[in-house]
């Protein structure tokens, strides 16, 4: 790859991050090589038919796919990348779920069609999207990287120079030291503040490097917390906090013995302290979980009633299962990641609360961390799976219909329940806001009753520093790329 020369006094004008993530991770963080579909900004005009018609005032003549070809971005790109991440050959594990909404992407990812019949070529700048049924929630999905444009000329380079027509361009990437992005002149919404982006790759202590004035953005350890609240300190007034949305839990395979009786899901569930295995796990640092929904997602409730700890609840529950206590119940296989005889202190937790509460003995498995989402989505698992999920977008449909709807590819426990799948299916065409969020609450609810899962522990509050200098940041709970809209401001 060719190297551009960079400015001697970069570091006046750059933007820096530190950090230790892989590359595909970096790009999604930075997101200026991709397309602006990712901003809701769609560069050409897409009509969406089924629940709503969406047309952009943003023409696609002027975009194109720089640096190496220039080639104009048309909607034969979006054909050419949506039908690539459905490609069976190319192996994506996302691609149903992001793109099943539309008329004909199953059948095109089961080779039963040679294209989507729902995605349609109008002209060179317009695409045409039709859906197999209203999807309120749809365009966000577009925000996934599965629906991401890419260049077709240059999809064999993409590690090693993407191409895109997002506000930032690749310049350079040293491995293991640094990735930098240039300012795109020619995007489409106009050039972007800042001329550069960037990202150091484990250049040292964050903080330290942070107060030494050599990056602008990094997360603030718990432990520091109380220096950046203090007046006289050099981080006060810098920090800000976010809340992830995320929900860790445990799935029972509810297609297999004895996971098949909501009985004994209920008091493998009933024998959990949620409080104390977030004071054992993690030292009280996440929120105890009531239900599904993290709090800050649309249809986050405090009145979910949560199935709370009781042992003796718990021992009853088993008694009037089809087993009817601990000694009739077949051997139960927990899978986690990891390797060696040790486990991890939230497996530890779990296995023990079931024995001293209900006398069961839970074997561990553990498959290594590589590949292992591949294995549990395959099947490869035992009865239990302890498990997480954070929002892709922030829609209470990415975790209530994803994660337990029967016909979900990542409901990993195979968890099936009409009167849910009901509740999930209104939800989907519902274009009320109140009614929607109404059902989800009742699925919510359900789920927490039929003891779909043991719900444990959901994402704390985060701190993050940004320099002062660093205007237009805003604190959200998903990683979305905001550094088009950043600007360094010097005194």
């Amino acid at each position: 790859m060719q190297q551009h020369p960079v400015p001697q006094n970069i570091s006046s004008y750059e933007f820096r991050l530190v950090g230790d993530m892989t590359l595909k991770q970096f790009l999604q963080l930075a997101g200026g090589i991709v397309l602006a579909f990712i901003f809701f900004r769609l560069p050409i005009p897409v009509i969406l038919k089924y629940p709503l018609v969406f047309v952009s005032a943003v023409t696609g003549a002027a975009m194109a796919f720089l640096p190496i070809s220039g080639r104009p971005f048309t909607a034969v790109d979006v054909l050419f990348s949506w039908e690539r991440a459905l490609d069976p050959a190319t192996g994506s594990h996302t691609a149903s779920t992001y793109l099943g909404d539309i008329l004909g992407a199953q059948a095109f990812l089961e080779r039963d069609a040679e294209d989507i019949e729902g995605v349609t070529a109008v002209d060179d700048y317009t695409v045409s999207v039709r859906l197999e049924s209203p999807k309120a929630y749809f365009l966000a999905k577009l925000a996934y990287p599965t629906s991401w444009i890419v260049d077709r000329e240059t999809i064999d380079q993409m590690e090693e120079h993407p191409i895109g027509t997002g506000p930032f361009q690749w310049l350079r990437r040293t491995p293991g030291q640094e990735i930098v992005l240039e300012r795109n002149p020619r995007y489409h919404l106009g050039p972007v503040a800042l001329p550069y982006v960037v990202y150091l790759i484990n250049p040292g202590y964050p903080v330290r490097l942070y107060e030494g004035g050599e990056i602008d953005f990094t997360y603030l350890p718990e432990d520091l917390l109380e220096r950046a609240g203090d007046p006289s300190d050099t981080l006060y007034g810098q920090v800000y906090p976010i809340t992830d949305l995320c929900t860790y839990y445990v799935a029972f395979d509810s297609s297999r013995p004895p996971f098949d009786d909501p009985a004994v899901r209920l008091a493998f569930a009933q024998s959990v302290d949620n409080h104390r295995y977030n004071e054992f796990v993690y030292e009280g640092g996440m929120t105890p979980a009531a239900g599904l929904y993290p709090p800050g997602l649309p249809g986050f409730s405090d009145e979910a009633l949560a199935l709370p700890f009781d042992a003796t609840a718990a021992r009853r529950s088993l008694a009037r299962s089809a087993y009817a206590g601990p000694e009739a119940l077949p051997e139960i296989l927990l899978t986690d990641n990891g390797a060696g005889t040790d486990i991890d202190s939230s497996t530890a937790f779990l296995i023990q609360s079931w024995q001293e509460t209900l006398g069961v003995t839970v074997e561990v498995e553990q498959l290594e961390s590589f590949g292992y989402s591949d294995q549990i989505y395959s099947g490869n698992h035992g009865q239990l799976v302890p498990w997480g999920w954070c929002a892709d977008y922030p829609d209470p449909e990415n975790f209530a219909d994803l994660l337990f709807h029967s016909g979900s590819r990542q409901n990993i426990g195979n968890y099936s329940n009409p009167a849910l799948d009901r509740l999930l299916e209104q939800a989907r065409s519902e274009q009320e806001v109140a009614a929607r969020l109404a059902f989800y609450r009742e699925a919510e609810q359900l789920l927490v009753d039929d003891a779909a899962a043991i719900f444990l522990v959901q994402s704390p509050t985060r701190y993050i520093l940004v320099k002062p200098r660093i205007a237009g940041y805003v604190a959200a709970p998903i990683g979305i790329a905001q550094h088009m809209n950043l600007a360094i401001v010097e005194p």
